[in-house]
């Protein structure tokens, strides 16, 4: 079953790009060094934990934490982060359910790197946890 998985993870990337079209968006990479001025997004596969497991009818329900790094640059990288994290709450909001993926979808408070000054312009990257609650018929999840 880590079809459901990947399916949850593709439609979170999906979610970053559609809250924020020009910003790019990546899955499983290394932290670019150049930052997109509007906005770079790195989605890493995450851990889904160890299910809940109901017995009748069999079903597995996953917590699936999904680290994203979130990076911006330029003359104001503070308040270009704001803006990307508001843009990515609010798609959250709009649609806590995937389009019917996932039973619930959140994200966990942010946690800032320092500001860095490679070179001359000023970059920052955050990391964003998004939460994932969905359900399975198949332990692999």
């Amino acid at each position: 079953m880590a079809a459901k998985r990947e399916a949850v993870i593709a439609a979170v990337e999906t979610l970053l790009q559609t809250a924020v079209p020009l910003a790019s968006v990546g899955r499983d990479e290394v932290k670019p060094d150049e930052i997109d001025p509007a906005g770079t997004f790195v989605v890493f596969d995450g851990d889904p934990g160890e299910p809940e497991i109901d017995l009748s009818p069999l079903r597995y329900t996953w917590t699936h934490r999904i680290p994203v790094s979130v990076g911006a640059r330029g003359g104001d990288p503070r308040g270009l982060m704001v803006t990307l994290l508001e843009a990515v709450g609010d798609a959250i909001q709009a649609d806590r359910q995937l389009g019917g993926l996932v039973e619930w979808l959140d994200a966990e408070a942010p946690s800032p790197d320092p500001l860095e000054a490679p070179g001359t312009e000023v970059h920052r990257w955050t990391d964003l946890i998004i939460v994932a609650t969905y359900a399975t018929t198949s332990p692999l999840g």
